[in-house]
């Protein structure tokens, strides 16, 4: 486990140390998203966020669960409201109060860690004086057994929440929310720092074993939420519309970026050869990049709309490709070394393709497009799941959390 200390501030920041070395640039990406992020912390949003905080804040030990941000939106509203918590900033705030969950706003660690990435200056004073604000909050609000889930255990603002919650004496759980790639090195994937693990599947989990994350710490839960079922069914083959779920590996070097646009033109164009439009969603961290601004059929929807309006998507890693796999939908993988990918069809009815420059390749995607959809119904329960193991992590106390 990764050690957090209030008396080591750079233990917050280790993880985007060592990706930046194998991957340049990476800090910068992080700190570009940290800069988005700060701005919740002007006056004007903080004293609106403080504000509905209060009007939502937490019974005195009451809370089993807290939840850091809403990445898990199904385990949240299928839990008992009264006990869970959500700690974040604006976009939480709404969350919470259309549905009526209580709220603990955390905005100014946004500004104090982003100048710890930017300019390796750690503010230590500062920061110490958030975090331990946070532990005070937590400990007043917390039920007996209570915990903390994030969706990653090694960016700086979800490792300052787990350092909070560990000081407060709660267990601290991290839910896995995308597929880790076994030729990838272990250190730039999450486990490391939570007290818990929740994998996606045995694959996974044996994965993290073999790259020295203790077995005792790793559940399987599944897929963190169910499979989408669209109401449109998957149109004929010739009447496919096509989708490219973008990736920002231009953040993860030189040669990495170049190849994904190579691929990109080649799937445009082996699409156009045969009248087929391509439409790209791009990923939340390509959200306002230059290079957006040269891609045709930019469409920024959520997954869930986005697969009722496309019936094939193609990617290179995503782990989108799964939920649209499950959901019914045609999913292609493209296969290329240099992203050090393995192949998802281990995980979910995927084709993976390799990518060349041949005439050999557009004919497999052009195929791929056309294949007969998987129509078995893909069925998991990611609460009952999540509650069985918390039921076992924690005992008896948790099995009334269900509403």
């Amino acid at each position: 486990m990764s050690r957090l200390s209030l008396e080591a501030p750079e233990s917050l920041y280790d993880y985007i140390e060592q990706r930046e070395v194998g991957e340049p640039g990476f800090r910068a990406s992080v700190a570009s998203m940290y800069k988005r992020n700060a701005r919740w912390s002007n006056p004007l949003t903080r004293i609106a966020v403080t504000a509905t905080a209060h009007l939502l804040s937490p019974r005195a030990s009451s809370v089993k669960y807290f939840f850091w941000g809403t990445k898990f939106r199904e385990l949240i509203l299928g839990l008992n409201k009264k006990e869970v918590c959500i700690i974040g900033g604006p976009k939480q705030a709404l969350f919470c109060l259309r549905n009526g969950i209580p709220f603990i706003a955390s905005t100014q660690l946004w500004k104090e860690l982003h100048i710890g990435i930017q300019h390796n200056h750690y503010r230590t004073q500062k920061i110490t004086s958030l975090i331990k604000k946070a532990e005070i909050q937590l400990e007043m609000t917390a039920g007996h057994d209570a915990m903390l889930v994030v969706d990653n255990d090694s960016l700086p603002m979800q490792r300052a929440v787990i350092l909070s919650a560990h000081l407060a004496g709660l267990k601290t759980v991290c839910i896995q929310h995308g597929i880790f790639q076994s030729k990838s090195p272990g250190h730039i994937m999450d486990g490391w720092t939570a007290d818990l693990f929740l994998a996606i599947n045995s694959h996974q989990r044996d994965m993290l074993i073999t790259k020295g994350l203790a077995p005792d710490k790793i559940y399987i839960m599944g897929f963190h939420s169910s499979p989408y079922q669209p109401k449109r069914p998957t149109a004929p083959p010739k009447e496919r519309k096509v989708c490219f779920l973008g990736q920002p590996w231009t953040k993860y070097g030189t040669d990495r970026g170049q190849r994904y646009f190579e691929i990109l033109r080649a799937v445009t164009t082996a699409l156009e050869n045969n009248n087929i439009n391509l439409f790209y969603k791009p990923h939340p961290w390509e959200r306002g990049s230059a290079h957006l601004k040269d891609i045709r059929n930019v469409i920024d929807t959520p997954l869930n709309a986005s697969i009722e309006e496309y019936d094939v998507f193609i990617s290179i890693t995503s782990t989108a490709l799964l939920e649209v796999a499950t959901a019914g939908r045609v999913a292609i993988q493209v296969i290329d070394s240099i992203f050090d990918a393995d192949d998802l069809s281990v995980h979910a009815p995927i084709t993976p393709i390799p990518f060349n420059h041949n005439a050999e390749f557009n004919s497999e995607f052009i195929n791929a497009i056309s294949k007969p959809i998987d129509t078995k119904i893909h069925t998991q329960s990611p609460l009952k799941n999540f509650i069985k193991i918390t039921t076992k992590i924690c005992g008896p106390a948790y099995e009334s959390c269900a509403q």
